[in-house]
């Protein structure tokens, strides 16, 4: 169902390391439609996220969706690990709430 950029990005940065205006959220809503998933669900998915994630976490998430991937890694390399984590919830919670799967396995 969905195997957007934004959790490849989200993916890589909380392994590796176990906002801004509506463009940045277009480029995360065009990931994630672009990957199959309906618009509206996309929309709330990065709705949600933005809302609820610390806003340099974020941030990274938008600039590796733009391949930015040092300027990401920067901003990730500078905030807590304890932040870097809370993304795992933020995330999860938002798919259940919007009907996307982040893992990208069909239901």
């Amino acid at each position: 169902m969905m195997r957007m950029g934004i959790f490849a990005a989200a993916g890589a940065m909380l392994l590796a390391t176990a906002c801004s205006g509506g463009g940045d959220t277009a480029v995360l809503v065009k990931s994630c439609v672009d990957e199959g998933t309906p618009k509206k669900d996309c929309e709330c998915f990065i709705g949600e996220m933005k809302k609820n994630l610390d806003k340099d976490l974020y941030r990274s998430i938008v600039l590796d969706s733009q391949g930015k991937k040092e300027e990401a890694e920067k901003i990730r390399s500078d905030l807590s690990m304890e932040k870097q984590f809370s993304a795992i919830g933020v995330m999860m919670a938002a798919a259940n709430k919007c009907n996307v799967n982040p893992l990208g396995m069909d239901s």
